[in-house]
């Protein structure tokens, strides 16, 4: 991926990732389901773009998502 950013202060893995899609397909769900482990059935659509933290540890270290969740523009 050509959005990594590496700081020489930590040991974390840095990266930016872009959701994009049509209209409740789940991109918000996605995430909500693995930063807490909940799923939610009910539909409450994302106005503008919402910015989501996810981290993982994995075993060679730390990896830190900023996940930007937009729907797609419709013709």
């Amino acid at each position: 991926m050509s959005a990594i950013l590496q700081s020489k202060s930590s040991n974390v893995n840095k990266f930016k990732l872009l959701l994009v899609g049509d209209s409740g397909v789940g991109k918000t769900t996605f995430i909500t389901r693995h930063k807490t482990a909940e799923f939610t059935r009910e539909y409450n659509p994302t106005m503008g773009v919402e910015v989501n933290p996810l981290n993982f540890h994995t075993t060679v270290g730390q990896v830190s998502f900023q996940i930007s969740v937009s729907s797609r523009a419709t013709d």
